[in-house]
């Protein structure tokens, strides 16, 4: 099997949508906890084998780009709590309180 047969396989087992808004586009897989590593020094066969394994651990979801950016500011630095207000206004983003 390829890799973008592994990767559609793998958004299909997640559910194939953004787990806080909800949308089908520009899904990412996001780990629950941060991870320790960076994806850009595995390869991609390499960084495809990690998320499998999250997901079989339940350690991993996916979230649209919009919805990850937030989430991971939130989990470091440079949470605008503002600009995250407005997001879930437009049903972009989850529940901020």
């Amino acid at each position: 099997m390829n890799l973008q047969t592994r990767r559609r396989a793998l958004i299909a087992k997640l559910g194939g949508v953004c787990a806080s808004c909800g949308t089908k586009r520009g899904l990412q897989f996001d780990h629950l906890k941060p991870r320790r590593w960076k994806p850009s020094k595995l390869s991609r066969s390499t960084r495809l084998r990690v998320y499998e394994r999250a997901a079989r651990a339940g350690k991993l979801q996916l979230l649209c780009a919009d919805c990850h950016v937030a989430k991971s500011a939130r989990e470091g630095k440079g949470y605008d709590p503002i600009a995250h207000f407005f997001r879930w206004m437009e049903g972009k983003a989850e529940k901020p309180f």
